[in-house]
């Protein structure tokens, strides 16, 4: 496969794009790799990510510097904290590994120029025609994919846009475990996510139905009036601190994507751009590094291009179509959670533990025996009424 892939192009430096380039570069030396990112090289949506300790450990084996470097920027916590009805409860062994994002990107980027790998920012490309004089096309360039989009006739995309609302904010507050928030304002139900990502930071998830956005006036507010709305809704939880907004708030409905053909011509799709996954779940980062590695190994191992990207969506796909389905799930139970919202907190967060169907009572029971009790024991009291 060496003399095969002569030359790269990928549209995208985010974390699918340039850990691809990476890892190709890592086998194939001499192959030429230029990625065209759009967007200035500091520049980037989003606060912070997560990862699990498996992905970190799987980046290690694929390349070591990289990983320390990632390493050395990251934060870990082992608990999850729930909020219902003004009780707070913690629920222990769930380990986590988060970092803000554009520290990652950031990382893998001066990695890829180190090794000569070049990459042209603020470089949109308006024409993906114009990057066919390639041994192989990569698109990672998001849920928004021109690469996509311009070869849809071949992957026929399926985009299934959402019902609830959601905004990515920032907080000074910093949490000591991944933290899920539920309230009433005004019977309106709100949820938000919060989790830290630096020493001083927090990403700040929140979401809620369509109609509530709508109801509330959000739909009207500025981001200054949001920001304020949000911290008020979630002062308790925030212990008054403020959230923020970037460049890239704003309410948007979530968009499942994915794609019928994985496998054409010379064209590889990678992370958002080929599939999607709720955010509820923490995979989105995790998919696209997986992608990277899954493609590489498959790419560097095929007598040819074609070879390479049917073997890539053998291996991959299942893999990919489990996680989907599990985001799905979570997803779901977020549009419905009026229906669960005024249940007792034990089995409010039994709910929604195992909204996701990966996590049920025995998968509870090795991580946090006490709460597996305390919620077995508020079952069979119902039981017995």
């Amino acid at each position: 496969m060496r003399s095969a892939l002569k030359k790269i192009n990928i549209v995208g430096a985010g974390p699918a794009g340039t850990y691809f380039a990476l890892l190709m570069h890592n086998a194939n030396p001499d192959t030429e790799i230029t990625i065209w990112e759009s967007y200035p090289p500091e520049e980037s949506h989003g606060w912070g990510i997560v990862l699990t300790q498996g992905v970190h450990d799987v980046l290690k084996k694929c390349d070591v510097e990289t990983h320390e470097t990632i390493k050395a920027l990251s934060q870990t916590w082992r608990d999850l904290t729930i909020f219902h009805k003004g009780t707070r409860l913690s629920l222990h062994g769930f380990p986590y590994i988060s970092m803000s994002r554009i520290n990652l990107i950031r990382a893998l980027r001066e990695a890829c120029l180190s090794r000569g790998i070049s990459i042209h920012f603020e470089a949109r490309v308006d024409d993906i025609h114009s990057l066919l004089d390639c041994d192989l096309l990569v698109g990672a360039d998001g849920a928004n994919s021109s690469v996509r989009d311009t070869f849809a006739e071949d992957f026929q995309p399926v985009r299934d846009v959402r019902n609830n609302r959601y905004i990515w904010l920032g907080t000074p507050q910093v949490f000591d475990a991944f933290t899920m928030m539920f309230r009433k304002r005004e019977d309106r139900v709100f949820a938000a996510e919060a989790y830290q990502f630096s020493p001083e930071a927090s990403t700040f998830i929140a979401q809620c139905t369509d109609s509530t956005w709508k109801d509330s006036g959000l739909e009207d507010m500025t981001t200054e009036e949001t920001c304020r709305f949000v911290a008020e809704t979630f002062a308790e939880e925030l212990d008054g601190a403020p959230v923020v907004a970037n460049h890239s708030s704003a309410w948007r409905h979530f968009p499942i994507i994915s794609n019928q053909t994985w496998a054409t011509g010379k064209v590889l799709l990678l992370g958002d751009a080929l599939h999607t996954a709720h955010f509820s779940t923490g995979s989105g980062t995790r998919l696209a590094l997986e992608d990277a590695i899954a493609a590489a190994r498959a790419m560097s191992a095929a007598a040819s291009v074609a070879d390479g990207l049917t073997e890539f969506a053998n291996k991959r796909k299942p893999a990919v179509d489990r996680f989907q389905a599990t985001a799905l799930n979570s997803l779901i139970w977020y549009e419905n959670i009026e229906s669960v919202i005024d249940l007792d907190t034990i089995p409010f967060a039994y709910s929604a533990m195992t909204r996701s169907k990966a996590v049920d009572l025995r998968v509870l029971r090795i991580q946090d025996p006490e709460f597996a009790r305390r919620y077995t024991e508020w079952r069979d009291q119902q039981a017995d009424e």
